[in-house]
């Protein structure tokens, strides 16, 4: 499967979509790529600008809460702060709209030469896995929907390392759906060789069984890590492409 980028029109290097969904969605993580050699002033200034806002908002993701903070003893002062806050939670809920279920975060690109618009989705693991240098610093997967002019390409993106996936070694990962049965799939590195995202074969049977599923988790191996298990939280998932 190739991953389609325009044609340049110069030797200056473009921003690729999985590039810039990694800048999106963790800024901190890729926009250092942006100092490569051949990306343009304008791609810099715009990537590290996110960046800046990225940190002075809090935009990241945030731990969730411990045992001890969800399950505070209350008191006087902290259960009348917390009825007043039920009761403007009440009033907000009754005049905005809902957000959509789920983690899945979603975002489209229009083909403005061709009148096309992609659409993707992306889902974080729950693990932030711990290597060994080169990779040391923490690692998230990101499970990425994006849908093409026939079909849906399923894919996994390392934040912070290497996919084994090729022909001298494992070729399938495995994947459970909920309490379902352990299930393989084939897996495909992109054309370019990058070994920081692997494509998942049987697309349509992995996506029927996603739309159905709370929870999926997936075994993969790493270059020198071995193979791990991560788990996302795949309830409210919303694709009809």
């Amino acid at each position: 499967m190739t991953i389609i980028t325009p044609a340049q029109a110069s030797p200056e290097r473009k921003v690729s979509v999985l590039l810039g969904v990694g800048i999106f969605l963790l800024p901190i993580a890729f926009v250092w790529f942006l100092l490569r050699n051949g990306y343009s002033l304008v791609a810099r200034i715009i990537g590290f600008g996110w960046l800046l806002v990225f940190l002075f908002f809090g935009f990241g993701p945030h731990p969730n809460p411990g045992p001890a903070a969800q399950h505070s003893v209350s008191t006087p002062s902290s259960s009348s702060a917390a009825n007043a806050t039920s009761a403007n939670d009440a009033a907000s809920s009754s005049s905005a709209p809902s957000a959509p279920a789920g983690k899945w975060l979603y975002r489209e690109d229009t083909d403005e030469m061709r009148g096309f618009t992609s659409h993707y989705t992306t889902l974080p693991s729950n693990e932030v896995l711990q290597f060994k240098f080169p990779y040391a610093g923490g690692t998230s997967v990101i499970l990425t929907l994006r849908q093409k002019q026939k079909g849906t390409d399923v894919m996994l993106v390392v934040t912070n390392g290497q996919f084994l996936c090729n022909d001298f070694s494992n070729r399938f990962i495995l994947a459970k759906f909920d309490n379902g049965p352990i299930q393989k799939y084939r897996c495909e590195k992109t054309d370019d060789g990058s070994a920081n995202t692997i494509f998942i074969l049987g697309e349509r049977k992995f996506l029927a069984e996603l739309k159905k599923s709370k929870t999926v988790t997936i075994e993969t191996e790493f270059f020198r890590e071995g193979a791990y298990q991560l788990t996302f939280d795949s309830a409210g998932l919303k694709w009809d492409y």
